[in-house]
């Protein structure tokens, strides 16, 4: 057919063209040849003469008798004036004959050396070549190595213009770039070198006129090349345009296939919605399908049944999937509403998430019910439902958490909080993850994250430090630590506050600052500086403290010291600083909608969601939206880092300097290390400034009397033997 791409495509283009012409005519009929031979030989030329090239082509494949005629040198006048009667074809060259041209465009698409399919004619060589006998057949420059030396009147590049080349890149499709570098036939090279070799032997055995004989030589081959190769890019032309014609129609015979099988398959009852148009051209395209019946049709239409019932499946699936979401935003839009109007926005991480909502059984059932037009639940029903559900899920975590207080508090010095739910509000009520208090690395999680009240210890989010560094921990949940309570009854102690009484809340409000004395100084630009926190950030500190004890690291313990209230001002500001680098990260959501509730924008875009959703051209901070960063670890830690400086330089009184100079010598080289501990421990002993900080010693020297008595020798030994001892205990393994 003219839309095949099987075999010579351009032989069965030009065919299927003259055979609808003829059938336009109605001249499409049989008669017997054998009745023309009867005919004198000059009539017969003369029909022939009227003939298309392609069809002395097939009459000469028909019999012996025809083919002997039309192969007759007399029947040249035949040929020329049926190619010349077909204008557009290309006429045949001089460097071959009639017959073996038509053969070249009209011929089987075999290779002339191997034999195999998909070879269309390279006009260049008046030949057929296969890729593979391309690939062998063919040089370019940069491999061609001439076998005629060097010679004064000859280079190697003249032999490129005396050869014709080719920019053929494949055996069977024309292109309009086509190969970038021009290909040359192996044994053309062979050939013009050889002519070349006898020029040049006559050059050297000083024949007369050979040199000009050589050049004369080399202008008319190079000029009957050039204009050859001007012929051979119009005959490739000619193909390209048939190749593109040929595609054309291809693809308008597989869309009326397609179209025709579309329509088969809806009258036999299958649903236009399951069969896809393109993939049916395709299916037509790659069975090589020419009509709606026989073996090909059959085996293409098994594997559209197979299909076309996966993407009915498919179709009923994505369907219940689509249903099933957007009553499912249904049950969201009435919880989200619940929530704005029930909750803080600062409560919202506290509430039980969507899924847990849809799980309610009033909701499960409309939202797996089998109808299609199920009706949605009253909205004052729905309300009732989630807000039950609501409470007694905060109900179960607020007992949950009181429970695990409650059994703590049997070893906590703090006594005397109310067996309720409040207990969980106070700022003793200090929790933490489950996998930071069993489970911690020093070296790579250097504080822990602490919650204290319902507000801080309610969020469902995850704990910041498991979350960053150890996603396996990501199921774990919060447990109260007695440690990190007492850790709060010290900072209360501090700030003057009842342990028994002092909510978290009421703690956030106060906002102190506090420094740790003990950690080492940061040297800034020639000052000393430490690292502040705030109440909370001050608790976790302390508890990574404990963690690093046992892990048998020798350190003195925190001691949290309460900045001045103009101290923490100034450190205020440089946090207010830090929070705008906030500003990027996706934690900030509306207050006065629930858009926010599961996926949290960047600052600009919950302000740009206040001005145009709810018409507020100024929105503020915690009014109109609000960040939802649930860390809580300090902002000095890592990158961000808030340094003060804590103390002043002042200069020493030097009796004081004199005074631990004492302490440190009877320390150091007293007896009782010498005469009790074994070299080997001395390393586990704390150093001498340690011990300046007992409180048997520490009145002594910071005395500003000139005139303080020192202490009784025997005490001050006791006292050195206790902590002696005591740090020997916590060197042990």
């Amino acid at each position: 057919m003219g839309g095949s791409m099987i075999g010579n495509y351009v032989a069965g283009y030009i065919s299927k063209n003259l055979r609808t012409d003829a059938r336009v005519l109605g001249y499409y009929k049989s008669h017997d040849l054998n009745q023309m031979l009867d005919l004198p030989t000059d009539l017969v030329f003369e029909i022939f003469s009227h003939l298309h090239p392609i069809d002395l082509y097939n009459l000469i494949r028909t019999t012996k008798s025809l083919r002997g005629l039309l192969l007759n040198r007399h029947s040249r006048r035949v040929w020329k004036m049926s190619f010349k009667a077909n204008v557009g074809i290309p006429d045949c060259p001089s460097d071959v004959s009639f017959p073996k041209w038509v053969s070249l465009l009209f011929g089987p698409d075999d290779c002339d050396t191997c034999g195999a399919n998909y070879a269309m004619p390279d006009f260049a060589f008046r030949a057929r070549f296969c890729e593979s006998c391309m690939m062998r057949n063919y040089m370019s420059k940069g491999f061609c190595r001439s076998t005629l030396g060097e010679h004064p009147n000859y280079k190697l590049a003249d032999i490129w213009k005396l050869l014709r080349y080719s920019r053929q890149w494949s055996g069977y499709r024309y292109s309009k770039a086509g190969c970038q570098i021009p290909q040359y036939l192996v044994t053309h090279v062979i050939a013009r070198e050889k002519e070349i070799k006898l020029y040049l032997n006559k050059i050297d055995a000083g024949i007369p006129d050979a040199l000009h004989e050589f050049e004369q030589y080399k202008e008319s081959v190079a000029k009957e090349i050039e204009e050859d190769m001007q012929f051979v890019r119009f005959c490739e032309t000619w193909c390209l345009s048939i190749h593109d014609a040929v595609i054309r129609t291809r693809g308008e015979i597989t869309d009326q296939l397609a179209d025709r099988c579309f329509s088969r398959l809806v009258k036999e009852g299958r649903d236009h919605r399951d069969i896809g148009l393109s993939a049916l051209q395709v299916a037509v395209h790659s069975g090589h399908i020419t009509r709606l019946r026989g073996l090909r049709y059959r085996l293409m239409m098994t594997n559209v049944d197979r299909w076309i019932r996966q993407a009915h499946q498919d179709r009923l699936i994505a369907e219940r999937k689509k249903l099933v979401e957007s009553r499912q935003a249904i049950v969201d839009n009435f919880y989200h509403e619940f929530v704005v109007q029930n909750f803080k926005p600062t409560h919202w991480k506290s509430v039980p998430d969507d899924q847990k909502i849809r799980d309610i059984k009033l909701f499960k059932k409309f939202i797996n019910d089998e109808a299609p037009d199920a009706a949605q639940p009253p909205k004052e029903m729905a309300l009732s439902e989630i807000r039950q559900f609501v409470e007694e899920a905060i109900g179960s975590r607020k007992k949950s958490l009181a429970f695990n207080l409650l059994c703590a508090l049997k070893k906590f010095p703090a006594k005397g909080f109310p067996d309720t739910y409040s207990v969980i509000e106070l700022a003793t009520s200090v929790f933490a993850c489950t996998a930071c208090l069993s489970e911690r690395n020093i070296y790579t999680k250097p504080d822990v994250e602490v919650r204290v009240g319902w507000e801080d210890v309610g969020r469902k989010d995850l704990c910041g430090t498991c979350l960053d560094w150890s996603p396996r921990r990501r199921n774990s949940d919060m447990r109260f630590s007695a440690d990190g309570a007492r850790a709060v009854v010290s900072l209360l102690n501090l700030l003057s506050l009842d342990p028994n009484a002092t909510t978290a809340t009421e703690l956030d409000g106060l906002d102190p600052r506090f420094v740790c004395e003990v950690c080492p100084p940061r040297v800034i630009d020639g000052k000393k500086t430490r690292l502040v926190y705030k109440w909370r950030e001050c608790v976790g500190h302390i508890l990574a403290d404990k963690f690093k004890s046992q892990e048998n690291v020798i350190r003195r313990s925190p001691r949290p010291t309460l900045l001045t209230e103009e101290c923490a001002k100034s450190v205020r500001l440089h946090e207010q600083w830090l929070n705008n680098s906030l500003d990027s990260t996706n934690c900030w959501a509306c207050t006065h909608c629930a858009a926010h509730f599961s996926s949290n924008l960047t600052r600009e875009g919950a302000k740009c969601h206040v001005q145009v959703t709810h018409g507020i051209r100024r929105p503020e901070v915690h009014v109109d939206y609000h960040s939802q960063l649930t860390t809580t670890r300090p902002p000095t830690i890592e990158d961000d880092q808030i340094n003060v400086e804590t103390k002043p330089k002042t200069e020493k009184p030097k009796a004081i300097e004199e005074r631990k100079k004492i302490f440190e010598n009877l320390y150091t080289y007293h007896c009782y290390v010498m005469a009790h501990i074994k070299p080997t421990q001395w390393m586990c002993l704390a150093g001498a400034e340690e011990i300046l900080d007992l409180e048997l010693f520490e009145n002594f020297i910071q005395d500003q009397s000139a005139d303080v008595m020192l202490h009784d020798e025997d005490e001050a030994l006791a006292g050195i033997r206790r902590f002696v001892e005591s740090s020997m205990k916590t060197c042990a393994p």
